[in-house]
């Protein structure tokens, strides 16, 4: 965080430069967007979203060192059914047109970008817990902020209308900067080990078991392969539980997964994912195959035999065979090239083992993220195989409203570019209450008890992060019968 001297040089810097290059703006149309990016003199990180009210976007990748945080609204795209994806993508297309960008000389090459979520399902009527939230969304910041170890970028983005109004929305973009400038250090802490007490869970222990078990006997007389099932906890601490907090714990935790959060509607979500939906960047579409799931060991060597046990167990190989076979004829039709690797490797997380399949291939014509998101999601990792029959199955059978749990989060930059990862461990905070989530694959040969563990272990890591202690899940799970 820097000093209270060097932080008022900058924004006095930054408020010359407003003045200096704003006034090339003065063609924009009153309706059109504008954008003007301008370097800051040093990288900032680690980051942590800011204090304060208003929307408010994070992405943390903590190896890199690479930072994306985002301030207010500009302009919004909401959408929901089975055709939110086309909506999303032709208002964006529209939108497009009528974006102008601003790039003072000297700074470094970049594009504006929008922050993109959306839901497990297009019909998810966002109720209960996520009442508040879209369906699905594109939303421009009115400034963003990216930082990485080559440098950093403030972007400010307005309308051509608010333009006219120069002194009052450069006042406001230095309030805005200013709070973007403290992002180094949490806004609050919990006090470790804080007493949470799960006061809900959907379905029950109980149901669950029974709805594993009624997966299986599906499976038997075929239809279906694999479902994947979710369970919704809700937890309250006696004190209102911060973002910025569970982040920081998260990052110590999880720190090689994809630290995400989203502050909108009063609701605060939170999110340490694993695993990336689709990227798209200069040419090339990664995804990434994650299914099979194992425990770690706290004895030396013991993470060596889970992994070489993962890896040998049938069951699990043919659950993640699913998820690459499936994303295997997905991209075929997108790609010049596929590089998919015969073997998984282990993907190894604070609780979790996962076998992990790397998918890259070479785009054959002019793709978007948008589309590319349309015609990935949801994968077997997520929803089941084959795609129709399991998603059917789950509204009859296992009606949990999941929200944007296990749908997409990420960005996307005015060519189209960008990354988008599945919303996995992930915890919706309102005041001292979280609702956590947490899924299990199952196949024909799951056993109904081991996948209610797997989706404790998942769950722990959570409540780790929100101050509760490591043991919790199972002890509360325990006492409740």
């Amino acid at each position: 965080m820097p000093q209270r001297r060097s932080a008022d040089a900058l924004l006095e810097r930054l408020r010359q430069q407003l003045l200096r290059h704003l006034p090339m703006a003065h063609a924009v149309e009153a309706e059109a967007l504008c954008t003007l990016s301008l370097p800051l003199p040093a990288p900032i990180g680690p980051a942590f979203p800011p204090r304060g009210e208003g929307p408010c976007w994070y992405w943390a990748d903590h190896p890199r060192r690479r930072y994306r945080i985002g301030l207010g609204v500009v302009h919004t795209l909401t959408a929901r059914g089975g055709r939110r994806f086309t909506t999303l993508r032709q208002g964006f297309d529209i939108l497009l047109r009528r974006w102008r960008h601003l790039l003072p000389p000297g700074t470094p090459p970049s594009r504006p970008k929008a922050f993109v979520g959306f839901a497990f399902a297009g019909d998810d009527p966002m109720e209960g817990a996520w009442q508040g939230l879209p369906n699905t969304l594109l939303a421009i910041p009115e400034l963003l902020l990216e930082s990485a170890p080559a440098g950093a970028i403030l972007h400010f983005t307005a309308t051509g209308r608010a333009l006219h109004q120069r002194a009052a929305l450069i006042r406001r973009w230095l309030r805005q900067a200013e709070r973007l400038l403290e992002v180094g250090t949490p806004s609050a802490t919990l006090v470790a080990g804080a007493e949470l007490e799960r006061v809900a869970a959907r379905p029950d222990d109980r149901r669950w078991l029974e709805t594993v078990e009624q997966a299986r006997r599906q499976m038997e007389d075929g239809g279906i392969r694999k479902v994947v099932l979710v369970r919704q906890v809700t937890v309250r601490g006696d004190s209102p539980i911060r973002e910025a907090a569970v982040l920081q714990r998260l990052g110590t935790l999880e720190p090689a997964c994809q630290q995400i959060a989203l502050a909108m509607g009063g609701k605060s979500l939170v999110a340490a994912t694993p695993e990336r939906l689709v990227s798209f960047e200069d040419g090339t579409i990664r995804c990434d195959a994650l299914g099979g799931t194992i425990g770690r060991s706290g004895e030396p060597g013991g993470d060596q035999l889970l992994a070489r046990r993962l890896l040998a167990d049938p069951k699990m190989r043919h659950e993640h065979a699913l998820v690459v076979e499936a994303l295997r004829e997905t991209l075929i039709p997108l790609c010049r090239s596929l590089r998919i690797p015969e073997v998984p490797v282990i993907r190894r997380l604070h609780t979790l083992q996962h076998l992990w399949t790397p998918i890259e291939g070479e785009a054959r014509d002019d793709a978007s993220l948008i589309e590319l998101a349309a015609r990935v999601h949801p994968t077997p990792a997520v929803a089941g195989t084959p795609l129709e029959e399991s998603l059917a199955w789950l509204r009859r059978h296992h009606p949990v409203p999941r929200g944007w749990y296990t749908g997409g989060v990420g960005w996307i930059d005015t060519a189209g570019e960008g990354e988008l990862h599945v919303l996995l461990r992930c915890a919706l905070l309102e005041e001292e209450q979280a609702h956590l989530f947490a899924g299990a694959g199952v196949v024909a040969d799951s056993r109904a008890h081991e996948e209610l563990l797997e989706t404790e272990l998942k769950l722990s890591t959570l409540l780790q992060a929100l101050g509760g202690s490591a043991g919790m899940a199972e002890e509360n799970r325990r006492a409740r019968g």
